[in-house]
């Protein structure tokens, strides 16, 4: 059976001038899903190729922020985490990885700071 794909701006029912982008920069900061990078590293390997702080969701089992300085620069690579509810049926196939979903957010202050909130379900 053929399923349409609705957008996300439907399917969200967002509001009229949000956009979406493959990736973004926004104040010397990279925003981009992160795949097709995976593990621990995968955000600091986006903002290495990327040469600017960089912030990343796709990876669930990892969250947090990590720093790199040189005598010119400091940047960021932050792993948002994922903000899903481990226990609905769409997620469920996380339980046979070790590493579960890291709920969390990352509030970015500038291209120089950022900040990961980790969550949990209740």
């Amino acid at each position: 059976a053929y399923i349409p794909m609705v957008p996300p701006k439907e399917f969200l029912q967002a509001p009229d001038g949000w956009t979406w982008h493959d990736r973004i920069v926004i104040n010397d900061t990279c925003y981009i899903h992160g795949d097709p990078k995976s593990g621990r590293n995968a955000a600091w390997s986006w903002m290495n190729e990327h040469r600017m702080s960089t912030v990343i969701g796709h990876i669930h089992g990892h969250g947090g922020v990590q720093y790199s300085a040189s005598p010119f620069r400091t940047t960021f690579a932050a792993n948002a985490g994922c903000l899903i509810d481990p226990a609905a049926m769409a997620f469920r196939y996380g339980n046979k990885y070790a590493n579960k979903a890291t709920l969390g957010c990352v509030v970015v202050k500038n291209s120089t700071h950022a900040h990961f909130i980790p969550m949990e379900t209740k």
